[in-house]
């Protein structure tokens, strides 16, 4: 009977595919539905901290923040939680289809989740270095916090390990540490932190489906004498169905009110001022250091902010993006290695109040 129930499950379960830079691979043939393990070459990695966001607004909060800071014009994300710190990974909804197959869309149901979440698992502290299907990852962990991420094509020597280290806030140290070799697991170590209604759908629809398919069975196994064990079992899950059902309800509300809450602060944030470019650009200047620091590409939107690449003589980021932060101009900012080994891409909030951004 075991193995039975377990055929069904693999029958029923999604379809598993690999998504990667070089193409798509197969891993678990499953049902129409599929769940693809996005690569950690093709996500970007950041955090948000929604300790101060009431945990009913908390979803749609963060979907807005997400979608603002996500470098991709069609952003897919999946969310892993540590108390009110949302650790988020995001790509390209595109990534969820096999380029293999040209114009092919990703359907309503499919989901992503980072091939991150598939390798060890969270940590009190510490950094490491994690090979993955393709290059490696850096972690940066803190009281069980993935606080900084970063991915290279292979290895990073010194100085981009101590780099990637002082972006984090950890001290240098004279080597890398050794590239961990840890397999990839069966299930993610976390799971979302927030569910859509859709997502409550994809739970049931698993447990509906055996019962419909031992529904069949069990019109079989009538006939062969063994009805009793089937009918137990047929009951165990119609029941188990019937419990999730009353439950599907406060969800619902919940995503509403999630909605409206979005669609409001979507209107709220079109009223705001742009901000002139011009007073940005001087405010910049002052900011930046004399020497040593040339601004080589600017880019601005009222919406997702500023983002501003530099050439920087020494390399350390630490330094311009507190500037940045310690400005009444900006608020929160960031730091990522640019197009070469001697560029910086800065990234910040503008917050300016509107009287000052007037042309």
């Amino acid at each position: 009977m075991s193995s039975l129930l377990d055929a069904l499950a693999r029958k029923f379960s999604p379809t598993q595919r690999l998504r990667t830079l070089e193409g798509a691979e197969l891993l678990h043939a499953g049902s129409a539905s599929q769940e693809w393990i996005v690569a950690r070459s093709l996500c970007a990695y950041t955090t948000f901290d929604c300790s101060q966001v009431p945990a009913k607004r908390r979803a749609g909060f963060l979907d807005i923040a997400v979608r603002r800071w996500a470098p991709f014009a069609d952003p897919d994300y999946h969310v892993a939680w540590s108390g009110g710190t949302a650790m988020v990974w995001a790509w390209s909804r595109a990534c969820l289809a096999d380029p293999a197959t040209p114009g092919q869309v990703p359907a309503e149901g499919d989901r992503g989740l980072p091939e991150s979440m598939f390798l060890g698992a969270p940590q009190a502290g510490g950094e490491s270095l994690q090979a993955c299907v393709e290059g490696v990852e850096g972690r940066v962990w803190r009281d069980h916090v993935l606080v900084a991420s970063h991915w290279w094509p292979q290895a990073p020597d010194r100085a981009q390990w101590n780099w990637f280290l002082r972006g984090a806030g950890a001290g240098v140290v004279d080597a890398p540490p050794p590239v961990q070799e840890l397999p990839r697991q069966a299930a993610p170590w976390a799971s979302p932190g927030r569910r859509s209604f859709e997502d409550v759908g994809r739970h049931l629809q698993r447990p509906a489906l055996l019962a419909a398919a031992l529904a069949g069975v069990f019109v079989f196994a009538w006939q062969l004498g063994g009805f009793l064990p089937l009918a137990w079992r047929h009951f165990a899950i119609q029941s188990e169905i019937a419990a999730l059902e009353p439950g599907l309800q406060p969800i619902l509300q919940a995503r509403e009110s999630a909605d409206r809450d979005a669609a409001r602060i979507a209107e709220l944030l079109a009223l705001r001022p742009a901000a002139s470019q011009s007073r940005l650009m001087a405010e910049v200047g002052a900011l930046l250091p004399a020497r040593g620091v040339n601004v080589t590409q600017w880019k601005y939107d009222d919406r997702q902010g500023l983002e501003v690449m530099v050439r920087a003589n020494p390399t350390d980021p630490q330094p311009l993006v507190q500037a940045l932060e310690e400005s009444a101009w900006f608020g929160e900012a960031s730091a990522e290695p640019g197009d070469g080994a001697d560029r910086i891409r800065l990234r910040a909030r503008v917050e300016a109040p509107s009287a000052e951004l007037a042309p």
